[in-house]
């Protein structure tokens, strides 16, 4: 689940692109205030915490998530929870022509 969560938060903040950038035709980068604000609100609406970094000079995104979550056999033995990690790395492409990065 902290996987998913990273993904799709990572995949909100993505959606935050540098417009003047990108209809230069330049690379695809974000705004780097944009997504984390997009992919904070997403972990925040999803109710676990999280870090995001932009990297690659805005070509990449980096979520990291914590989150607990409830056991079933470790509950057995007086485990009921645990706390796990998630993270995702999400790259910006342009593939207008079918190009990559």
């Amino acid at each position: 689940r902290a996987d998913r969560l990273a993904a799709e938060a990572g995949r909100a903040g993505g959606q935050a692109i540098n417009i003047s950038a990108a209809i230069a035709g330049d690379a695809p980068t974000v705004d780097p205030r944009a997504a984390a604000a997009a992919a904070n609100s997403y972990l925040r609406a999803s109710g676990v915490a999280g870090t995001v970094t932009t990297t690659d000079g805005g070509r990449s995104l980096i979520v990291d998530v914590t989150t607990t979550t409830r056991t079933v056999f470790l509950g057995l033995i007086g485990v009921n929870t645990m706390t796990v990690h998630g993270s995702a790395k999400v790259v910006l492409v342009r593939s207008v022509s079918g190009a990559g990065p």
